[in-house]
């Protein structure tokens, strides 16, 4: 069942977390997505967007580093990371906090230990400026962290409920571990980060056919049993 699961799914899902949150993502969700180095520059999708709603992407490591999405698209990681991942706040959120979508950043999925958690944002902190800009979109921050190296900072005006926090997050190195994990049956690590502008298949909205096929593996392992039982028997 899991070579089956794995062809299934025609690619290997790769969480990620967004650039200063973490970046490889073909979405527009929030994590900074890498570069693209395609010969159609103008088609590929851009991997870091806003979002979307939040997914991380489907990509196949190579060996040069690069990843390639499931169009054909050659996205380069970055080189700093936060370890969040962005989103764009949906319009009820916006309507009750009277802010600006297009100018905001929702962040969710905080990774433990990285520049995000550490710095004191938690999930559902909104973004509302970027070092004193109001123009705090993904696109905005993505666009800043690509100009970023390790151990610079970038500082974030949170709004978390109707109370107002800035925090200043370092960045460092971008780490593959925290942002490309395989999907496995029976396995599944939930992303730190993700983005995915076009909200292509997602593992979240996968979540619930892993657990169907994981149960299915499970009733096959128990009619296998009782197979041998009965030829012992017999």
């Amino acid at each position: 069942m899991k070579t089956s699961l794995f062809i299934l799914l025609g690619a290997t899902i790769m969480s990620t977390c967004f650039w200063g949150c973490n970046t490889l993502t073909t979405s527009s969700t929030t994590s900074i997505a890498p570069t693209q180095a395609t010969a159609n520059k103008s088609d590929a999708p851009n991997a870091e967007q806003s979002t979307e709603g939040p997914r991380p992407a489907f990509l196949t490591p190579r060996s040069d580093g690069t990843y390639v999405d499931i169009k054909g698209n050659v996205l380069v990681p970055p080189t700093v990371m936060l370890g969040l991942t962005m989103e764009q706040p949906g319009p009820a959120l916006c309507k009750h906090l009277n802010i600006n979508p297009a100018r905001t950043t929702l962040l969710v999925d905080i990774i433990p230990g990285l520049p995000g958690d550490k710095g004191g944002v938690v999930d559902h902190d909104i973004v509302i400026a970027v070092d004193g800009s109001p123009n705090a979109s993904a696109n905005d921050i993505r666009n800043k962290l690509k100009k970023m190296k390790p151990g610079e900072t970038i500082t974030f005006m949170l709004q978390r409920g109707s109370e107002k926090k800035s925090v200043t997050l370092t960045t460092v190195p971008w780490i593959a571990e925290h942002m490309v994990r395989p999907l496995h049956a029976g396995s599944f690590t939930p992303p730190g980060l993700s983005s995915d502008a076009e909200r292509d298949v997602a593992p979240r909205e996968l979540m619930p056919v892993i657990d169907r096929l994981n149960h299915i593996e499970q009733q096959l392992n128990e009619i296998q049993v009782e197979l041998k039982k009965a030829k012992k028997g017999g």
